[in-house]
């Protein structure tokens, strides 16, 4: 390519790239933290995810998160009621729930918790009236895949992201018929630009699992580790940059229905990393320089009991937005 085409190239990225980077930063919550209803709904979401995911894992630590997560969630409650926002939002009403059910939970085990902790909880459920507490959901393997061959809007209800696994080990037939299976999802043009690395070496999952962030506390549990890439070679131009993030989600979900229809437990983790972080990964498993990473999911077959995390959706009328 000429001096010529290169820079045609080059200005076309950055007005693409930019009209993307505008609006991130314009919008994320970082610069202007917290100055919105959305921001703060998205931090309350972040924060009582930690708490319940600790709940539900595989040996929960009494006492978990009083240093850092139970005080932050309640100080963005305190914060939240300041600003006048309503208390019947989702988050804000599933957040002081969860609050609740941790209290409850060490209670049962009679447990301590700092009284500055229970204190500020129970100022906060009497002042928005709210009692009860989250509960997240108790299975035994059974009935956690009692829906696994049923009609598809129940078997998809009823999938959840699972952090307890056994050591019973994955065929690797199975992973490749559910690899198949996910190659169905639609992808730009049929160009098919997935990769799935499916790592077993336990040396390697080890690394892999230092790398992401999110995995504390069961993801030492998982049988196989999957690392899902795209292939940026295939496609042609600006207007696409979207695509392979957009082609690797499609696929995700259809791989992560294939693995429960398998009886296979899984939990999509981010790949939120630092760059040196990203490279560590490509030299780990021979990633080429081609590939875009999109995330990891940790999978195993499910133990006798365990528990997942309720993790609350929001009702259709927020999500959908019809027009005629």
């Amino acid at each position: 390519m000429n001096l010529y085409k290169k820079t045609r190239a080059l200005l076309a990225m950055f007005k693409y790239f930019s009209y993307d980077i505008r609006r991130y930063f314009k919008h994320f919550n970082y610069i202007n933290k917290k100055n919105s209803l959305d921001k703060f709904k998205g931090e309350l979401i972040m924060n009582y995810h930690v708490i319940e995911k600790g709940l539900t894992m595989p040996e929960t630590r009494l006492g978990f998160g009083q240093a850092a997560q139970v005080p932050n969630l309640i100080g963005l409650l305190e914060e939240y009621l300041s600003q006048g926002y309503s208390v019947k939002e989702l988050e804000f009403v599933y957040s002081l729930k969860t609050l609740n059910e941790y209290l409850g939970f060490h209670k049962k085990h009679d447990f301590s918790i700092k009284e500055d902790l229970i204190r500020r909880i129970e100022a906060l459920n009497e002042k928005c009236n709210i009692r009860e507490q989250s509960k997240q959901c108790l299975y035994t393997e059974q009935e956690y895949f009692k829906n696994k061959d049923a009609a598809f809007d129940l078997f998809a209800i009823t999938r959840h992201s699972v952090r307890n696994y056994s050591s019973k080990d994955i065929p690797e037939d199975i992973i490749a018929h559910c690899v198949k299976v996910a190659q169905k999802s639609p992808s730009s043009c049929n160009r098919q630009p997935i990769k799935v690395y499916a790592v077993k070496d336990e040396a390697k999952k080890i690394e892999i699992l230092k790398l992401q962030s999110g995995n504390r506390g069961f993801g030492h549990l998982a049988n196989t580790i999957f690392v899902i890439t795209s292939n940026l070679s295939l496609f042609q131009n600006f207007p696409e940059r979207n695509e392979p993030a957009l082609n690797a989600g499609l696929f995700t979900m259809s791989f992560l229905y294939a693995l429960h229809q398998q009886k296979i437990g899984a939990c999509s983790l981010n790949w939120c990393v630092s760059v040196d972080g990203d490279r560590a990964l490509r030299k780990l498993l021979e990633i080429p320089d081609n590939e875009q990473v999109h995330l990891v999911i940790s999978s195993g077959y499910l133990p006798e009991r365990l528990e997942v995390a309720a993790s609350p959706r929001q009702t259709v009328d927020k999500v959908l937005k019809v027009i005629q």
